[in-house]
């Protein structure tokens, strides 16, 4: 604050914008920092930028105990990207958020799902493929 500038790009998670079946308290949580990002980015601004990010399922040594390389293959079938996202990919966006080519943007959440949130209205959709 005293040197008048800089970002925080808090994490989140997808189960702050979508519901979470049998993790509410998780969800819950979520959704909170999403707000406090929204709201700590009007507080502070001009001074400091306040974004998030909200990862869907990454792929880490903790998600490998919980997925076969068979479950991790039908997941990668219901992502519109087939694939699921790395830890590089969060990095990424938090770099980028982090960064001064985000300059103008702040109070924003930016969603890491490969197109998840939006594939059931593609089920939807006739065939373009």
């Amino acid at each position: 604050m005293q040197a008048r500038g800089g970002a925080i790009v808090n994490v989140a998670s997808i189960a702050g914008v979508t519901a979470s079946p049998r993790a509410a308290h998780y969800g819950a949580a979520k959704a909170a920092l999403i707000n406090l990002t929204a709201t700590l980015a009007l507080e502070w601004a001009p001074r400091i930028r306040v974004n998030c990010v909200a990862p869907d399922f990454i792929r880490t040594e903790g998600t490998d105990k919980l997925m076969t390389a068979t479950d991790r293959k039908r997941l990668s079938k219901l992502i519109p990207l087939h694939r699921v996202g790395t830890p590089a990919d969060v990095a990424n966006a938090v770099a980028f958020l982090a960064s001064d080519m985000a300059s103008f943007v702040t109070g924003q959440t930016l969603i890491i799902d490969g197109g998840s949130l939006h594939r059931g209205r593609f089920d939807f959709m006739p065939s373009v493929r």
